[in-house]
């Protein structure tokens, strides 16, 4: 591999089901397997992608510098990739000194299992836990039910309604916030927690599992 495309440093996540595994050139198969459904891409703001030279640069874009992981559901033997969740920083926030706003993507196949949910909520807590942040934004194309229901499971506080934010993106877009305190106080995980889960390896569950009891 060609070394102004290695990955920068990001750690493995992991949840009751899923890793969130930094994104390397060998996964781009992968990702075809959701990038090339229009359905997946389009609410999600994604471009189509149709072959592996382009899935493999965008992993080059990934590897040189983005805050990008590759969804991969746990299996029996290995694990398979199903998605992909992100992070970047904002100063549309003003208030806060470090926002970062969150992006997911995932395989339709696999909608309607709450993974998304479980996925979004892991990078909520390493963005808190791990990288101090004060606030986190997040937001769907007002059309794209699917994704507000996942914002709206993870307990995110509407924030409101935008116009479109590029030429090239027709639709308004809703907007939430979540702070480091309300995720304190939703989730009653302290620092401690997320010491621990590093230290044992052990998955912390998370609010939807506390309530059904699982």
């Amino acid at each position: 591999m060609n070394e102004k495309f290695s990955a920068t440093f990001l750690p493995v996540l992991e949840t009751n089901r899923l890793f969130l595994l930094p994104w390397k050139l060998e996964y781009a198969k992968d990702m075809l397997f959701f990038a090339s459904n229009e359905n997946v891409v389009n609410p999600g703001g994604w471009k189509l992608i149709t072959d592996v030279k382009k899935a493999k640069n965008r992993i080059k874009r990934y590897m040189a510098g983005s805050e990008e992981w590759a969804i991969a559901l746990k299996s029996q033997d290995n694990f398979i990739i199903i998605g992909s969740i992100g992070m970047r920083s904002t100063i549309a926030f003003k208030e806060y000194d470090l926002c970062k706003t969150i992006g997911y993507v995932l395989a339709e196949e696999y909608w309607g299992q709450g993974l998304c949910s479980e996925a979004v909520q892991e990078l909520i807590k390493y963005t808190f836990f791990g990288l101090k942040c004060d606030a986190i934004a997040i937001s769907h194309h007002v059309f794209n039910t699917r994704s507000r229901r996942v914002i709206e499971k993870c307990k995110f506080k509407l924030r409101g309604i935008y116009a479109k934010s590029r030429p090239d993106d027709p639709y308004s877009k809703v907007c939430y916030i979540m702070t480091f305190d309300d995720y304190k106080n939703l989730y009653g995980i302290s620092e401690w927690d997320y010491a621990l889960q590093l230290i044992l390896h052990t998955p912390i569950l998370y609010l939807n599992e506390r309530e059904n009891g699982l």
